[in-house]
């Protein structure tokens, strides 16, 4: 059985990880059995990020990696599409997640408008009283991480 190290649910919404997300649409559209297995804090993971597959071979890493050892076990999500449309649909998820991802990070994490909700809805288990010096210290810490 297959299990997709995820963050948590938030309300009706899946993960609040665009990555997660995918990874589980990716499994589902497979038709590999699975099941998902939240986490809160991932630094034990290969990355220190999620999605994590955990597969009978081992862990596999990354919402790409996840894919692609999908279609190794044969799952091909692009059966109808030509080369050209092949390539071009890599290209826009190419840009999608090494371009555009970093936007909605930064406005996520960086615009003091949108900060108070993200903060109250990602870190909602930390107390009230603590939650401030704690998130700001992690928006600090993804703030530096964004910085080039």
């Amino acid at each position: 059985m297959l299990t997709l190290l995820t963050y948590p649910r938030n309300g009706a919404v899946f993960s609040l990880s665009p990555f997660c997300v995918k990874a589980a649409l990716l499994l589902a559209f497979s038709g590999q059995s699975w099941t998902r297995k939240d986490l809160n804090n991932p630094s034990g993971m290969p990355h220190r990020k999620l999605p994590v597959l955990r597969t009978p071979g081992g862990l596999v890493p990354d919402s790409s990696a996840i894919r692609a050892w999908l279609e190794q076990q044969g799952t091909d999500f692009d059966a109808a599409l030509g080369a050209r449309d092949r390539a071009q649909g890599q290209m826009l998820i190419r840009m999608a997640e090494d371009t555009l991802y970093f936007h909605v990070v930064r406005d996520r994490w960086d615009n003091d408008a949108v900060w108070p909700l993200i903060r109250d809805k990602y870190f909602q288990e930390i107390p009230a009283l603590i939650r401030r010096p704690v998130t700001g210290a992690i928006r600090r810490s993804v703030h530096k991480g964004l910085t080039f």
